[in-house]
Formats: structure tokens, sequence, C-alpha cells
């Protein structure tokens, strides 16, 4: 397991890209050639609501991330509303209607109940509990399917800390590094801990991406960026 302790998505993206190209291995995948992490991957991102990396290589839209979040904090599964923002994301759905997989529709509706609403309840009647976990896969629906859309994100935690902040813990199990995990997940899931403290009255604490499989696709995306790693200044600071 390697640990990487960053302020911000910025400093993450920065430091994950120098260090997969001294210590990457290359494997295949359905979707091609990657350069994958030898051991699992955790960030400790200490700024968590410094989300966006501003690089034009990266050519991140903040926009299409922001609106996926609230679509996600909803609880909705649909394709029609973040497509407006980004007609590519139909591609990863199986019918072009629904995400199966859907992060905000499991937190909120797919299990019988909310779940949001359950964990919030129970941190504000108690600070000091441990039990609050948030679920997203699902064994009988997930495992063995065949499909585009599968969670990748397992399950998060939520902990009141010594300092009275809300820490956050996700699990996932396969992450690409410049579109997943320091690109999508860091915007959606720190938007999804920025909400739980806001609705629990505390601040906002850290946040870990704990990634079984930490990897980058071979392609342009990833070498415009590792051109700049190193060398971009930080937008936050």
């Amino acid at each position: 397991m390697q640990v990487y302790n960053v302020r911000n998505a910025h400093e993450a993206l920065t430091i994950l890209l120098s260090a997969i190209d001294r210590e990457g291995i290359k494997r295949q995948s359905r979707n091609g050639p990657v350069l994958m992490f030898p051991t699992p991957v955790t960030i400790c991102y200490e700024q968590p609501r410094e989300r966006v990396v501003f690089w034009p290589e990266r050519d991140a839209n903040p926009f299409f991330h922001f609106f996926e979040a609230l679509h996600m904090l909803a609880g909705h599964d649909d394709v029609e509303f973040p497509a407006y923002f980004n007609k590519q994301i139909s591609e990863y759905s199986d019918d072009g209607v629904r995400f199966h997989a859907a992060y905000g529709h499991r937190w909120r509706r797919a299990f019988s109940f909310d779940q949001l609403n359950e964990i919030i309840l129970r941190l504000r009647q108690d600070n000091n509990c441990r039990r609050q976990v948030l679920q997203m896969w699902h064994a009988g629906w997930d495992l063995g399917r065949n499909g585009k859309d599968l969670p990748c994100n397992l399950t998060a935690t939520f902990q009141v800390n010594v300092d009275g902040c809300l820490d956050m813990v996700v699990f996932n199990r396969s992450n690409d590094m410049i579109w997943g995990a320091v690109g999508a997940n860091v915007c959606h899931f720190s938007t999804l801990q920025e909400y739980v403290a806001a609705a629990v009255a505390v601040p906002v604490g850290r946040y870990w991406q704990v990634s079984a499989n930490m990897h980058v696709y071979l392609n342009a995306v990833y070498d415009r960026c590792r051109m700049l790693a190193g060398a971009a200044p930080d937008p936050w600071r």
C-alpha cells in the first residue's frame, strides 16, 4: 500500500504522475493498455474542497463535475441531465437511458431507503459514532454482471474526528488516475463530504481515497499531463 498525503487535487495529480512514471507496470485492460501501480494506493486530501484541476492539458470541465455531483446528491440515475453537460457520458450507459451503477441513486433510493439521511441523522445524534457506512456495491446486482456500467467506488465511511471535523474514506476497486481518481471522483465525493458535513453542522475534515487498482490509460491525455507534472503552479495556493 502506497499512501500520498496531498493538499488538493492539483498536488495529487502532480505527485501521482511522477510516481506512476517511476513505478508503473504495463498491463492490458478491456479499454486498451494501462500503466498500473504495483500495489493499492491511498490519497489523503487535506483540503478536499480544492477539488478541480485547472490544467488546460487535462481539459477538465468543472461545470460538468459540479452538476453531475448535484445529480448524484438528488439521487437520480438518468443519462439525460449529465449528458447535457457532457454528451460522451451516455457511452457509459448500457441502454442510453439510465446508469445501472449511478452512485447517487444508490445513495438515496436504490436500496429502499435514503442512506445519506440515515447517516446524517445518526451523526447528529452521536458525533462519536463509527458505524456510518455508505454502500454502493450490491453483490446481487453487480457481481458477475456483464455491461459497461459497474460501480468502481464500493463503500464510503464517515466519522467525526478528534478535532470535530467530518472525515471520509472511500474504497475503490479500480480507478483511472486522470479521469477517475483525480478527476471525477475527487469532485463528486468531496462534494458529498461537504454536503454531509454541512448537514451534521461540523467542518469538512480529510478525505481518503483507497484504490485497489490505480492506473492510467496510455493515451494522448496522459502524455500531455505527464509533460506538465511538477511544472504547473497550483492555482489554489
